[in-house]
């Protein structure tokens, strides 16, 4: 996966090895693209943290959970112990608000990346508070841009 910035804070190197345990662990398997970044990359803060998502406001991303590394913020910890997500959806990372990000990992949204709203959010099977970001992981980190370029 060949992305034009980069990301700091990263999780050390992963293998396919390490990716199929956790979806082992979870009962899930994650698409491929998010595979592809999670080798390329494992998480971390990236340098492009804005994506567009018209006619909604901009979605800035602070930080995308690795997988290893340092605990609260890591992909097992926050999806065994930390997340209040509906079923279905893997919690990989927040925004700058402190807003989940969430990727489906089963059913017919397969693949698909949602936000959610924290303060709309009231138990774990709101689906009110999820909204739709982006049909594609891949698409998501692809389109990120630099927030010093919102006007």
């Amino acid at each position: 996966m060949n992305l034009a910035y980069g990301f700091t804070h990263s999780g050390p190197a992963l293998n396919a090895k390490e990716l199929k345990l956790l979806e082992d662990e979870l009962g899930c398997a994650f698409p491929d693209s998010y595979k592809k970044f999670m080798l390329h990359v494992n998480g971390g803060c990236p340098d492009h943290e804005v994506f567009d998502n018209p006619p909604e406001p901009s979605f800035v991303i602070q930080r995308l959970f690795p997988l290893g590394g340092e605990k609260p913020f890591e992909l097992r910890n926050m999806n065994i112990h930390g997340t209040d997500l509906p079923k279905g959806l893997l919690d990989i990372g927040r925004s700058l608000c402190g807003d989940a990000l969430a990727l489906c990992v089963s059913g017919e949204n397969y693949g698909k990346l949602y936000w959610q709203d924290h303060e709309l959010a009231e138990s774990p099977d709101d689906l009110e508070a999820m909204h739709l970001l982006c049909d594609n992981f891949g698409t998501f980190v692809a389109a990120l841009r630099p927030l010093h370029e919102i006007s």
